[in-house]
């Protein structure tokens, strides 16, 4: 993890790395992720019509 650990905070390869192993959890973990996608979709969708209502 980024925050955690012997990785520095402001070194840029820790978030390369976090990000390539967030993609690897999403690709492997597929149908919950595709789920969980929708509805923070709708979500911000919802909070968008809130906000200009």
């Amino acid at each position: 993890m980024i925050y955690k650990g012997p990785a520095k905070p402001d070194d840029p390869e820790s978030y390369l790395d976090f990000e390539s192993s967030l993609k690897k959890y999403l690709n492997a973990n597929l149908p919950s992720t595709t789920d969980t996608k929708a509805k923070a979709a709708q979500y911000f969708i919802i909070l968008k019509c809130i906000k200009y209502a």
